[in-house]
């Protein structure tokens, strides 16, 4: 064989085990990064199994009718918890003011500042009057109905005779708060940023940012609804939350219980 002959077969030879070898390594790599996926995706199962188990062995003990639902748009996870087996809808109370203002966004062409006065004062300042107006404004205390439906919403409903008899499911109000947080084809841009600008800010040290709706209110047998939905968005997890409870003996009880449930999700998702 010549020469030139033997040292090109070298070349093609050193040439062709160079190849493999970074083939080889791209190959190593791609399992090295899939083996690293496939771990945080396992840590993030067991960190949202953890969570819900938690938060049901928390509502079972205090024996507190309650649901609690959580979603992350990070990982797609939902949580969704009861009790006792409270799996129909719950009384909102105020909190059915966000749907209120958000089908007055949804339906009127304009927001007039009138409007923006009556929001404010419905959602920050709690005044019932102003929820009142704009309500009948809207058509009736059943007019949210329809957004509802809209947007999937089957177990929330407006009561025709008094609107904080209206009921909802945590369910239900996490698809109503993805719409507000997260990509919606119903609501427009205008709508989802004027609401969360009109709810709470919370500023959460270590685990993030948010906004938050924190109602309690008197039902007529005299014991106390304390509801919280909410959006939270950390270093590490984006996500909504809503925490629906009845019967409690006081006002106190009441909103420290549904801050403490709030506390047990924010700090698992920091």
């Amino acid at each position: 064989m010549p020469k030139s002959l033997k040292i090109s077969l070298s070349i093609i030879l050193a040439l062709g085990s160079i190849l493999i070898c970074i083939i080889a390594g791209q190959s190593l790599m791609t399992i090295a990064k899939q083996a690293e996926h496939n771990e945080q995706i396992k840590q993030e199962k067991q960190l949202f199994s953890h969570l819900k188990t938690q938060l049901q062995t928390t509502i079972n003990h205090d024996k507190i009718e309650a649901q609690i639902g959580v979603y992350d748009e990070t990982t797609h996870h939902i949580i969704l918890v009861n009790y006792p087996n409270q799996i129909e809808g719950m009384p909102l109370g105020d909190t059915v003011k966000l749907a209120v203002l958000v089908n007055q966004l949804h339906n009127q062409r304009t927001f007039t500042p009138s409007d923006q006065v009556l929001a404010d004062k419905m959602l920050r300042h709690q005044n019932n009057a102003a929820t009142n107006q704009l309500l009948q404004a809207q058509g009736g205390y059943q007019a949210p109905d329809q957004l509802f439906e809209q947007l999937n919403m089957p177990q929330t409903m407006m009561d025709p005779n008094n609107w904080q008899n209206s009921y909802s499911t945590a369910s239900d109000q996490l698809t109503f708060l993805r719409q507000i947080f997260y990509d919606s084809s119903l609501l427009s841009d205008k709508t989802k940023v004027m609401t969360q600008q009109l709810m709470t800010q919370d500023n959460l040290p270590n685990q993030g940012v948010g906004q938050s709706d924190l109602n309690v209110s008197q039902t007529d047998d005299q014991t106390w609804i304390a509801n919280k939905v909410g959006h939270v968005k950390s270093s590490q997890h984006d996500y909504v939350f809503a925490i629906l409870s009845d019967h409690h003996i006081s006002q106190k009880d009441g909103l420290t219980y549904v801050n403490r449930l709030s506390q047990i999700i924010n700090d698992s998702l920091h």
